[in-house]
């Protein structure tokens, strides 16, 4: 039986899951997150900026998933 504590650590990454596996925010994970945020930002109005922050966004952390799902929402030109 799992104890509380080892529970609170899987709820805190319960959102950031890849295949069932908990992804934990590496530095690189995070500093991805920064550059889609940007990303979200910028297309609002640059659509150009938004591609290439989310293209180093992938670059960064190939491992985290969000970047490339708002990727091809911004090459379908659908809003974020």
């Amino acid at each position: 039986m799992e104890s509380k504590a080892q529970l609170g650590v899987l709820q805190e990454y319960e959102e950031d899951c890849v295949n069932g596996e908990a992804v934990i925010d590496s530095d690189e994970v995070k500093r991805a997150k920064g550059l889609e945020v940007e990303a979200v930002k910028a297309a609002e109005g640059d659509l150009e900026r938004a591609l290439s922050l989310l293209s180093e966004a992938i670059a960064v952390a190939p491992q985290y998933p969000s970047p490339y799902n708002n990727r091809a929402q911004v090459q379908c030109g659908t809003t974020l």
